[in-house]
């Protein structure tokens, strides 16, 4: 019963009570509290920061859906307890949750308030949900008694008592029976208070005329304590319950509390106040209809399709991404084997090149290359000078200033010679290109060679640079399909952030599905 009540409350939710509900659960931290708290206290104009804040970012979530805040409360309130993850596609699921979530609140105030207890106990129907907002309201008239002063604390007796006597006489009569007064009149219900608490006096009220007497109590404070004109009644109660110096009231009971602590317990501790803010409307109300929980069941069912999209366009890019490492792979043995195809084919043009050389250098009806054959035939020529000049220093050598003098002569000579020798066979390696590129027909075998040598060396370069701008392309659409991962696992992170238990949901489904093939 107090799952469905709270779900009903939940999707009741609207408008702007819902986002500075949304806003205070779900955006706000302690930190937020304690500083606004500070501009509130040393403000020279009395300012409201905190609530000025709450209102600003209630603005700001103007554009989404309702069903989309009410669903992220749910998730939140799971979330801060750490509940088991529900595929929320029935309503029965939705109530269940809501159910785990007023069952772990009522556990946290049963350990923290000795009397609570007590208080659901002496409930007729035993109901937690109306046990959280009896408890929430005698904690707001403990603060307004300990830290307000005396002029709310009476004004909301006088506020209590206008209220009781609008109610029939029969209603009135069985409430003086019920806390056991003559009369309705401040000074008695004064004496309940102090001897017997204010719980017996609120549920005995709320017993007979419903929830609308909290709501109505709240009202009519904030009516004549806050300067909220053209207000509905729902924002100016609402509005008075956001106040930080009550708000941390009630979260840490008045105590301190040690500063690693003090962000655990707060979202746990404001828990039971959300709880207030967003059942006392539709408990409230006179018309209580039945809301219709399917828009939350659609509002999951889109996000966990989107999620599955999400998914599943990872799952197609590392296909996609496997391929293309598979067909790079696969290039790169392609581009290795032709790059040594190269080496060898560049290998055997030189032994078929130096071959051709040898075999000019010999020939001695090699063509006649014009200028070339002059500068070989004075080569030549002097070359031979230099040997015979050589062969006479060594014929001298004779004594030991004259075998000095030979020798230096013998050396420059020498030097000579090499150079000379050098100059030669640059000359063959011209006469070579000049018969590669000219006479055809010169020893055919090896001239034949190197043209084959030389046309598949351009065969395979050209290869080589197709293959280099296939990878290229390959590359730079990997990693066009990286990024594109990469965004979509941002999507990822940001669903699994937003959506409390989407994760795990997926998780099981798969498992279910690996359990149906098997």
């Amino acid at each position: 019963m107090e799952g469905s009540q709270f779900a009903q409350s939940l999707v009741s939710l609207k408008g702007d009570h819902l986002r500075y509900v949304y806003v205070l659960l779900c955006k706000m931290n302690i930190w937020d509290f304690v500083s606004l708290k500070t501009k509130d206290f040393f403000s020279k104009e009395q300012s409201q920061h905190f609530l000025t804040l709450i209102e600003k970012e209630a603005e700001s979530l103007a554009s989404i859906r309702d069903e989309e805040l009410q669903l992220d409360l749910l998730l939140h309130l799971s979330k801060t307890w750490k509940l088991e993850s529900r595929f929320f596609d029935l309503t029965e699921e939705i109530e269940k949750q809501c159910t785990d979530i007023v069952d772990d609140t009522f556990e946290l105030m049963s350990k923290q308030f000795k009397e609570f207890d007590s208080l659901y106990e002496s409930l007729y129907d035993h109901n937690k949900l109306d046990a959280i907002i009896h408890w929430q309201m005698k904690q707001i008239f403990d603060y307004l008694q300990d830290k307000k002063g005396e002029n709310e604390w009476h004004l909301w007796i006088s506020d209590i008592l206008d209220y009781l006597h609008f109610l029939p006489d029969y209603q009135q009569e069985q409430l003086k029976e019920a806390v056991q007064i003559s009369t309705l009149e401040p000074k008695e219900l004064q004496k309940v208070i102090e001897k017997q608490g204010v719980l017996l006096l609120f549920t005995a009220i709320v017993d007979r005329t419903g929830f609308a007497f909290y709501k109505h109590l709240l009202q009519s404070l904030a009516e004549k304590t806050m300067k909220m004109e053209g207000q509905s009644s729902t924002t100016m109660f609402f509005s008075w319950l956001l106040n930080p110096n009550l708000l941390l009231s009630l979260i840490f009971h008045g105590g301190t509390v040690l500063y690693r602590y003090q962000n655990l317990l707060f979202n746990k501790g404001l828990i039971p106040i959300v709880i207030l803010q967003m059942t006392l409307p539709f408990k409230a109300s006179e018309k209580q209809g039945i809301e219709d929980l399917t828009i939350l069941c659609d509002q999951w069912n889109e996000r966990f399709l989107a999620y599955k999209t999400i998914l599943r366009t990872i799952d197609r890019n590392l296909n996609v991404q496997k391929r293309l490492k598979k067909e790079l792979d696969s290039l790169n043995k392609e581009l290795k084997s032709m790059q040594d195809m190269k080496k060898q084919t560049e290998s055997f043009l030189i032994q078929v090149r130096e071959r051709l050389v040898e075999h000019i250098r010999f020939d001695e009806n090699r063509p006649y290359f014009g200028d070339l054959t002059v500068k070989y035939n004075r080569l030549q020529e002097r070359l031979k000078t230099l040997e015979k000049r050589q062969s006479s220093e060594h014929e001298r050598k004779s004594g030991v200033f004259k075998s000095v003098t030979s020798y230096i002569k013998s050396s420059l000579i020498q030097t000579e010679k090499k150079q000379a020798e050098k100059k030669l066979q640059k000359i063959y390696e011209q006469m070579t290109d000049t018969v590669l590129e000219k006479y055809i027909d010169y020893e055919p075998s090896l001239t034949g060679e190197m043209k084959q040598a030389n046309s598949k060396l351009i065969e395979i370069r050209e290869e080589i640079q197709a293959i280099l701008k296939e990878i290229d392309h390959k590359q730079s659409s990997l990693q066009m399909v990286k990024q594109k991962e990469k965004e979509e696992r941002e999507k990822k992170e940001e669903a699994e952030k937003r959506t409390y238990g989407l994760k795990q949901i997926m998780k099981q489904e798969v498992e279910r599905e690996a359990s149906y093939r098997q």
